[in-house]
């Protein structure tokens, strides 16, 4: 994997991770206090771009010409996709 790929791989990588980070700590927030209208709202906003993150991990793990490399992003791609529900 060049440089550039990894650092944009890694990139999307935390970002992804901080994202489902706040996700539960919002699914957490709505299970304490059903007065918040605007939560399930926010939830799907998360969920919304942690797919679309997934959207371009996945093609950058497509143009990944060494095959180990792709099979490793390619496992925790679907590790990622699996937390999310199956997306």
């Amino acid at each position: 994997m060049s440089k550039d790929k990894q650092l944009i791989f890694n990139a999307y990588d935390e970002e992804f991770k901080g994202l489902t980070g706040n996700i539960t700590t919002k699914l957490e927030e709505l299970k304490a206090s059903n007065t918040n209208p605007k939560g399930p709202s926010v939830v799907e906003a998360l969920l919304s771009q942690a797919n679309e993150l997934i959207k371009q991990m996945d093609i950058e793990v497509r143009g990944e010409q060494n095959l180990k490399i792709r099979k490793e992003l390619t496992e925790k791609l679907a590790k990622y996709k699996k937390e999310l529900g199956g997306t």
